[in-house]
């Protein structure tokens, strides 16, 4: 069965309520245009003492020597086994191996990940929904999806989707193959206002989400 993980966690608020609705796979955003950017210092005084649970931490077209630096931060609050790096960006395959961590990769398309799956780093990979809605309507999503299977059989690679917490459930995407996780991100659609989590507005959404989700989790 999959599991549901959860990104885009800024304050200790979202925090808490990941943890209490059962999610132990938490990323937070290292991309400063990204609305849920959060420093290290906000992370660290998030995750506290001892945490519990893995974690991801989200890169956009960084620096090997922000990375780097931030890899020797966050080697003091987390075990390295807790830790994994996240990338929403397609570059060569040594650029990610130089930092010996393993790595998720959000894709779009074939050659990105043919550039990456025998990185002995290369963990997950993440498809984003509202791509595949895309391939789905040119009728093309079963042969990426089949081409993708492939190669997580061939390199023993985790696959996952990114939800919106609103998306339109597409048979053919969900019935013929078994996704490692399903990740939703904290965003307006769980919020008041502009970074004002709402615990009513992301239990309401979590209660949608398992339902549409019941014969996959």
């Amino acid at each position: 069965m999959s599991e549901l993980r959860i990104s885009g966690i800024y304050d200790k608020k979202c925090f808490a309520w990941a943890k209490s609705n059962g999610f132990t796979q938490f990323q937070f955003s290292l991309i400063p245009t990204s609305l849920n950017f959060v420093q290290f210092y906000k992370i660290q005084e998030i995750l506290g003492e001892g945490a519990s649970g893995n974690f991801s931490f989200l890169f956009q077209n960084e620096s090997e020597g922000s990375i780097n630096y931030f890899l020797q931060q966050i080697a003091g609050v987390l075990k390295k086994e807790q830790a994994q790096l996240a990338f929403a960006d397609q570059k060569e395959k040594s650029y990610y191996n130089q930092f010996s961590y393993a790595f998720s990769i959000e894709i779009d398309n074939l050659e990105g990940l043919k550039k990456l799956v025998d990185s002995e780093f290369l963990n997950e990979v993440i498809l984003p929904y509202s791509s595949l809605e895309f391939l789905h309507g040119r009728g093309e999503v079963q042969d990426f999806l089949k081409s993708i299977f492939q190669y997580k059989q061939k390199h023993d690679f985790s696959v996952g989707i990114k939800l919106p917490w609103d998306f339109d459930k597409i048979s053919s995407i969900f019935d013929f193959y078994s996704f490692d996780f399903f990740q939703l991100a904290i965003n307006s659609n769980v919020e008041e206002s502009y970074r004002n989590f709402s615990e009513f507005k992301a239990n309401r959404g979590l209660k949608g989400i398992s339902f549409l989700l019941k014969d996959h989790l």
